[in-house]
């Protein structure tokens, strides 16, 4: 919502940024946040979260709500650690 701010949603820039870091086209990107989180199949006030892979541009992983993805982030960094304990 932040980023919608700096910018009208129908701006050049905004689509191009959309494009770039999800390959989405305004429309989509916005019909996506309102579904439901697919971790947990909440849909949250505001919209849920267009997750895409860091470091990657142009990539659309999938609609995940603020605390799935704030989970998810952190399984992501902490894998070595999680696999070690699951192991005993």
């Amino acid at each position: 919502m932040a980023r919608q701010l700096r910018y009208k949603k129908s701006g050049k820039k905004y689509k191009a940024d959309l494009l770039r870091r999800y390959g989405l086209s305004v429309e989509l990107y916005w019909r996506l946040r309102q579904q439901p989180c697919e971790l947990c199949g909440k849909v949250r006030t505001g919209g849920n979260i267009v997750d895409h892979i860091h470091g990657l541009k142009g990539t659309y992983r999938g609609i995940l709500c603020k605390p799935c993805n704030t989970a998810l982030g952190w399984f992501e960094r902490h894998q070595e650690q999680i696999s070690r304990y699951l192991k005993r």
